[in-house]
């Protein structure tokens, strides 16, 4: 279970040898409260205290979900020109469809 997360919002150069490096963008996992101002958790396999103001918590609902690989449709189609408008709804339709499908 990773538990609360928060992003790295500015950089902290450890000052004691319980405290995490944080660098801008780091994901920090595993969240607990220790004292006012103060969270522990862990990055890259350490786990260690950060202040809390240097980061912001990312709410459950933003949790990073793993893209699902997109499916396109390619279509040959030879026609001639009074069927030609017909065909290209055709394909347009089947590439909306197989995009909405992807999200699904």
């Amino acid at each position: 279970m990773i538990g609360r997360r928060a992003r790295v919002t500015f950089s902290y150069k450890p000052e004691q040898d319980d405290e995490l490096t944080l660098e801008v963008g780091d994901i920090i996992t595993n969240i607990v409260d220790v004292d006012v101002g103060w969270c522990e958790g862990e990055l890259n396999g350490k786990k260690g205290v950060f202040p809390n103001n240097f980061v912001e918590m990312i709410p459950a609902s933003e949790e990073v979900v793993a893209p699902q690989p997109t499916t396109t449709t390619t279509t040959t189609t030879t026609t001639t020109s009074s069927s030609s408008s017909s065909s290209i709804l055709y394909i347009s339709q089947n590439l909306i469809m197989a995009r909405f499908a992807a999200f699904e």
